[in-house]
């Protein structure tokens, strides 16, 4: 006959939660975890004042916000236009782009003015020429041919040919437009509350369920019955 002895240990139960400091939260074993709220920068402040930047009060930049907006003033000299093109105008947080466009908007866009308007034509000291070849590869040519075909490449592609027609070099054009743009950037602040979960002690096996005690020489066939303690799966498996 085979028999199999096992330790039991004494059944744990959840004791519900408990708020711990930082210290006590990174050196617990066990189920933990970290509730956030959203806080002023007054209380952030008076919360760092008193727990320093290690503890419980926190901020961080939120993702940046663009959007497009209207020129910062009615007209521009070609130095101030050069700076916010550089995102160094006198308003920091707006800058002048180009725009990729297809050949027949560029076309059809008006001349650029001192006002800088969206949508005119932009100019090379916006960062990039339009309307200019530029050769490229017959591999990437062929790319290009097929991601324009589903929509994703503004440019104009173009090869030139010998007397016998075959393609012997490929180039790629792009067109731009002015655009404005405004990034910012809010800052978030919160404070964290860390908590643990808390197990107590069920007690012995035998003193919660009862026992059957030890047979043997039993003949084969009897029913059998399991009996599991406590309930649900036990935490190391």
């Amino acid at each position: 006959r085979d028999y199999a002895f096992v330790t039991v240990y004494n059944g744990v139960f959840y004791g519900g939660s408990k708020q711990v400091t930082v210290g006590e939260y990174n050196s617990f074993v066990g189920p933990k975890w970290i509730d956030k709220k959203e806080i002023s920068e007054s209380e952030y402040n008076q919360g760092v004042s008193k727990y320093g930047v290690n503890g419980p009060y926190k901020t961080a930049a939120a993702n940046p916000k663009v959007e497009t907006v209207n020129p910062p003033k009615a007209s521009f000299t070609e130095a101030e236009a050069k700076a916010y093109a550089k995102g160094e105008g006198e308003d920091k947080t707006v800058k002048l782009v180009p725009v990729e466009v297809t050949a027949a908007q560029y076309k059809a866009a008006p001349e650029g003015t001192s006002a800088l308007k969206n949508g005119e034509r932009c100019p090379s000291w916006c960062g990039v020429e339009s309307d200019k070849k530029t050769a490229i590869s017959q591999e990437t040519y062929k790319e290009l041919l097929a991601k324009k075909a589903n929509g994703g490449f503004l440019g104009e592609l173009s090869a030139d040919k010998d007397a016998n027609g075959n393609e012997i070099a490929w180039y790629e054009a792009h067109y731009y437009v002015k655009g404005w743009v405004k990034t910012t950037t809010a800052q978030l602040y919160w404070v964290e509350t860390y908590r643990i979960e808390i197990s107590k002690d069920a007690g012995r096996l035998g003193d919660n369920v009862g026992g059957q005690g030890f047979a043997w020489n039993q003949k084969t066939g009897q029913p059998v019955f399991i009996f599991g303690y406590p309930e649900g799966p036990h935490p190391d498996g």
